[in-house]
């Protein structure tokens, strides 16, 4: 993210400078195991990563837009709890048995925490945690469905109560 950061800053500063086509970058990450080291002969040794991992994180790069960082759900999974990422679709991999599910990185939560709109609330018997800011139109149309049932039989509730405790005292009044 500090990279990415640093990139969009010398971007603008080498278009101030007349660069008209600046350095872009995009990256990918993929959470796997892997060999590094020197790989070749004695004439011709290359120190490089390779294995399916490594494949895998290439062609999460190769699907990024620039100045876009994608990850795989093996990543997503050790960082979602520090960094806000959003679904960003599916990719096939050659080699893979299944779509590789990706993810675009937002930013961290911690340098997000002043600007994030996010709803915590936790009580006995009640425990809600809206991340508004991860959430597009479809995710807030189907949270404000979810609240507006719970909304209605909590009144339903209520209104029972209410019905009840009129009728215990209906029945105190007769006794």
């Amino acid at each position: 993210l500090e990279m990415r950061e640093r990139m969009q800053t010398l971007g603008e500063q080498w278009r101030e400078s007349g660069v008209e086509r600046p350095l872009k970058v995009r990256m990918g990450i993929h959470t796997g195991y892997c060999t590094v080291g020197n790989f070749g002969s004695e004439d011709s040794m290359d120190y490089t990563i390779i294995g399916g991992a490594a494949n895998t994180a290439s062609r999460l790069e190769s699907a990024a837009t620039p100045g876009q960082i994608l990850v795989s759900y093996e990543t997503y999974a050790h960082v979602k709890n520090d960094v806000l990422c959003r679904e960003h679709g599916t990719l096939e991999v050659k080699g893979m048995a299944y779509p590789l599910t990706t993810y675009e990185v937002v930013a961290t939560f911690e340098t997000m925490a002043q600007k994030r709109r996010r709803i915590v609330e936790t009580h006995p018997n009640l425990a809600i945690d809206l991340d508004i800011d991860a959430m597009d139109g479809r995710d807030r149309a189907r949270a404000r469905d979810i609240l507006s049932g719970a909304l209605d039989t909590l009144e339903d509730a209520d209104g029972a109560d209410r019905r009840s405790t009129e009728e215990t005292g209906k029945r105190n009044l007769k006794a």
